[in-house]
């Protein structure tokens, strides 16, 4: 029985030793990537060599803690071994592995003993770090989908980070206890429930080891066309993205866009309808940007359609999610030429009482100051009838019609210069460089 038990002992330890250690594949790359071709010479790789390589895709404080960890107490002997943890442990694809290894890096101690509380505000630090440091890679590297995004002239603000970082980590915060800790099990429940958190984690690992071609390899943005604009700041698209289903992630459309397709509710209806899934986005002239989650695609019907995964959404002035609750079904409603009932695009709440709605008077809708078919509701727009100036409505099934008319990825590099002629997007990623912008 004895020899039995060691002997799982050993087949266990073995299999905790495959999830921290490197591939020879796995080395061969990141070796390359930081010209680290004598292992056995490892003692004389010194910090300048990250120092040099993440200093253009990492925040200033997540490369100082990478670099503290590697070089542990400040000692300037690479240590291999932790240097392969900062990385297999935090990409683990077990939860329980990569919130302890978060952890670790975090509090700068080596992988081993027991973890039982962290601080949050440290941890909250380390996450919009992580985050900024994902937005930088892709922008250093030019990846296809940020690139877009920024063409439509998309924001990629540090305040919006931070306002998303604290959204996203609401549920955890609420966790904290009087010492301001969280119990490892919450953290880890955290990264296993929120999955854009945990692939930007890995994203950035990737990125900075070199295991990954950022160029070629889809980001967490979605693919977009670059024509048009949008008044969402990237942060807003990755909190948007949080909420929705990975294949809802990978691939969005713009169907309808006012200023290019023009003010007419009947193109609207002609443009969005039997598109599937769509994310519809409004901006009314008192500044508040909102929107709906669809399930369904858009269809005149006289009766509510549509699930329980529809969700209202405020983008600006604040950041608020609204899920479905269970007390009623009332989630997609859209009419057009009729005399009886209301013409226009509705979702939530009641006839005349609409959580969001878009009339069929083009520029016009309505938001009520309560309803019940979403959780924690309040009002999206400015006043409760409102007019709207811009709206952007995106299917976001990436089974529709993948085949649609954009730009080669050889062309799309080829245009990547013009982002940096817009000073605002410009000034915006000097400061998630940790730079001063320039004065205009």
């Amino acid at each position: 029985m004895g020899l039995s038990k060691s002997k799982e002992n050993r087949n266990e330890a073995t299999a905790v030793a495959a999830l921290v250690n490197f591939t020879e594949h796995e080395w061969q790359l990141v070796a390359l990537y930081f010209k680290l071709l004598d292992i056995k010479g490892s003692h004389q790789v010194n910090n300048g060599v990250f120092q040099d390589i993440w200093r253009e895709i990492l925040t200033p404080a997540l490369s100082d803690c990478w670099i503290r960890y590697v070089f542990y107490e400040g000692q300037d002997v690479f240590d291999k071994a932790r240097f392969t943890y900062l990385y297999k442990g935090q990409t683990s694809l077990l939860c329980e592995y990569k919130t302890k290894a978060v952890y670790r890096v975090i509090t700068n101690t080596a992988p081993k003993g027991a973890v039982k509380l962290i601080s949050y505000e440290r941890l909250a630090e380390y996450i919009f770090n992580i985050t900024v440091s994902y937005l930088r890679s892709l922008w250093h590297f030019k990846n296809p989908e940020f690139v877009n995004w920024l063409k439509k002239e998309a924001t990629a603000s540090t305040r919006t980070l931070k306002t998303v970082n604290k959204v996203l980590l609401g549920t955890l915060q609420e966790t904290v206890d009087n010492m301001g800790m969280v119990e490892i099990g919450a953290v880890e429940e955290f990264l296993r429930s929120s999955r854009v958190v945990s692939e930007m984690i890995d994203g950035v690992l990737g990125i900075s080891y070199g295991t990954v071609d950022i160029t070629s390899q889809p980001s967490l943005l979605p693919r977009v066309h670059p024509r048009m604009t949008t008044v969402m700041d990237v942060g807003e698209v990755l909190f948007l993205s949080s909420h929705l289903m990975r294949t809802w992630t990978q691939h969005w459309k713009l169907r309808f866009h006012n200023k290019g397709h023009g003010s007419n509710f009947t193109m609207l209806c002609e443009m969005i309808s039997d598109v599937g899934p769509t994310i519809v986005v409004v901006k009314d002239t008192s500044g508040h940007v909102f929107g709906c989650c669809a399930t369904d695609s858009w269809k005149p019907a006289s009766y509510f359609y549509g699930d329980c995964r529809c969700f209202l959404f405020q983008l600006k002035p604040h950041l608020k999610y609204y899920p479905a609750t269970v007390f009623n079904t009332n989630f997609q409603y859209h009419n057009q030429n009729q005399h009886m009932l209301p013409n226009g695009f509705g979702m939530g709440g009641r006839i005349g009482a609409w959580g969001f709605w878009l009339d069929g008077d083009f520029g016009k809708g309505f938001s009520a100051g309560y309803c019940s078919t979403f959780k924690d509701y309040a009002r999206l727009s400015g006043k409760e009838e409102f007019t709207y100036d811009h709206i952007e409505v995106w299917s976001i099934d990436e089974s529709d019609d993948l085949n649609m008319d954009q730009d080669e990825p050889g062309s799309i590099r080829k245009k990547s210069k013009s982002i940096i002629e817009n000073q605002q997007l410009k000034n915006a990623l000097l400061t998630m460089a940790g730079r001063e912008p320039h004065s205009s």
